[in-house]
C-alpha cells in the first residue's frame, strides 16, 4: 500500500466537533458511509485521511465549534508490521509477543523495536526492517543456545512435538511460556531443578539438554525436539513406555 495520510478516532472526533473519541467510535453505527479502516480487526483502527475528510464534510453539525484537528500520521503500510509479525517470525504466541515488546512487562526484551505509531495506540505498528533485524538476532541467539527462539521456522516436526507434549500431559501448554514450562517440568513432573535464575529454575535449551541426559523424560524429550535441540530420529532412553 502506498504512503498516505492516515488518521484515527481522535481526528474524526475533532473534525465532527465531538468531545471524546468514544463518541467518534459510536458514530460507526449511525452512518453507512463511515470510513473503512485500513487495518481491519485492530483495536486502534486507522483510516485514510481522504475518506475521513469526506465523512466529516457530510456529517459535521452546522454551527459546531471549530476544534484543532490532530495531525494525520504519514505512514507507508507496506513497510510496517504489528505484533502478529513478531509472533509468526519467532514462533511464539501473540500474547508473548506483546510481553516481549511492552517495556512495563517483566518479560520485556531490551532492544525490541520502538513503535512508529504515537504513544497510547493500542495496536502499535513497527518498522518492518527493524522487526526483521530483531527477529534475526533472536534466531541467531537460539542457534547458540542463548535464547529460546528456534533458529528455523516451525515445521511439521516441531508442531507434532508440541502436540505430543499436550497429549502426554492431557492438556494444552504453551511451550514458549517460561512459567508454564517451569510449572510442568519442576512442579507437575517433579524433575530435578536446573540452575536457578532470578526467575526460577532455568529453562534454557542448554540446561534442559543436560537435564534430559541425566533424567530422561518423554515430555522433556518432546520439548527439546520442538526446540530443534534433539533430532526427531534420536529416540534414546527417554521413557516412552
Amino acid at each position: 500500500m502506498a504512503s498516505r495520510d492516515l488518521v484515527g478516532y481522535d481526528f474524526i472526533a475533532a473534525g465532527l466537533g465531538l468531545a471524546t473519541t468514544k463518541a467518534a467510535r459510536e458514530y460507526r453505527h449511525r452512518h453507512k458511509d463511515y470510513p473503512k479502516p485500513v487495518n481491519p480487526g485492530q483495536r486502534s483502527p486507522l483510516f485514510r485521511r481522504v475518506d475521513v475528510d469526506r465523512y466529516i464534510a457530510a456529517h459535521r453539525k452546522p454551527g459546531a465549534a471549530e476544534n484543532p484537528v490532530p495531525a494525520p500520521i504519514k505512514i507507508d503500510l507496506s513497510k510496517l508490521v504489528d505484533f502478529s509479525y513478531f509472533a509468526e517470525g519467532l514462533q511464539i504466541s501473540l500474547k508473548t509477543a506483546y510481553k516481549y515488546g511492552t517495556p512495563t512487562s517483566e518479560r520485556y526484551i531490551t532492544g525490541f523495536p520502538e513503535p512508529v505509531t504515537p504513544a497510547g495506540v493500542r495496536t502499535p505498528l513497527f518498522n518492518k526492517l527493524e522487526a526483521d533485524v530483531f527477529i534475526a538476532g533472536r534466531r541467531a541467539a537460539a542457534e547458540n543456545q542463548k535464547g529460546r527462539v528456534r533458529a528455523a521456522a516451525i515445521g511439521d516436526t516441531a508442531r507434532a512435538a508440541a502436540q505430543e507434549v499436550c497429549r502426554l500431559l492431557g492438556r494444552d501448554v504453551d511451550l514458549e511460556d517460561r512459567k508454564q514450562l517451569q510449572e510442568v517440568l519442576f512442579g507437575e513432573l517433579r524433575l530435578p531443578s536446573t540452575p536457578s535464575t532470578s526467575r526460577g529454575p532455568s529453562v534454557a535449551t542448554a540446561e534442559l539438554v543436560k537435564l534430559q541426559e541425566t533424567n530422561p523424560h518423554p515430555v522433556l524429550h518432546q520439548i527439546l525436539v520442538y526446540r530443534g535441540a534433539i533430532p526427531v530420529e534420536s529416540r534414546g532412553d527417554h521413557g516412552d513406555a
